[in-house]
């Protein structure tokens, strides 16, 4: 974290930053025993977490877009944030003809491969390339590398 001096319309105060940047990250999903895994590596903190797979309230618009290639419909939900003290909207992009119903981070529910997932307008993460294989590859839930915690261990660090 780094703790910056600010001013704005003459009020000085300080402002904490913190960045994870998302390719330190290692996200894991068995979706048909309901585990979830992420993998931080955060110099400053850096976790192992082991949780359920969050459960989305997923709403189908009917709204159909092409991002990158693929011909998406779009799916809304709330969801809430311990650490933001709130609920707020995403909306998520998929592609029916990937029937594979997973996402990017913690996403997935869709009756189609999440391409696009916008949280709150603000952040937003794509689908920039995909390969499709034939032959079945086998991924295994990937090893501790920090101390293991609970989602509300985790929500008590923020």
């Amino acid at each position: 974290m780094k703790l910056v001096d600010k001013e704005t319309h003459g009020v000085k105060y300080q402002s904490v930053h913190k960045v994870i940047l998302p390719d330190e990250d290692t996200y894991y999903k068995d979706i048909r025993n309901n585990v979830f895994r992420q993998e931080c590596s955060d110099p400053e903190g850096g976790y192992s977490l082991k949780d359920k797979l969050r459960e989305f309230n997923w709403e189908l618009t009917g709204e159909t877009t092409v991002i990158n290639g693929y011909k998406c419909k779009k799916a809304t939900a709330a969801v809430t944030s311990k650490y933001l003290n709130r609920s707020f909207p995403v909306y998520a992009w998929y592609c029916e003809a990937i029937p594979v119903s997973d996402g990017p981070s913690f996403y997935w529910g869709l009756p189609g491969l999440i391409i696009e997932v916008n949280m709150d307008n603000k952040y937003k993460i794509s689908l920039t390339d995909i390969e499709i294989v034939k032959e079945a590859i086998v991924v295994k839930e990937p090893l501790n590398k920090n101390e293991m915690i609970t989602r509300e261990e985790l929500d008590k660090r923020w």
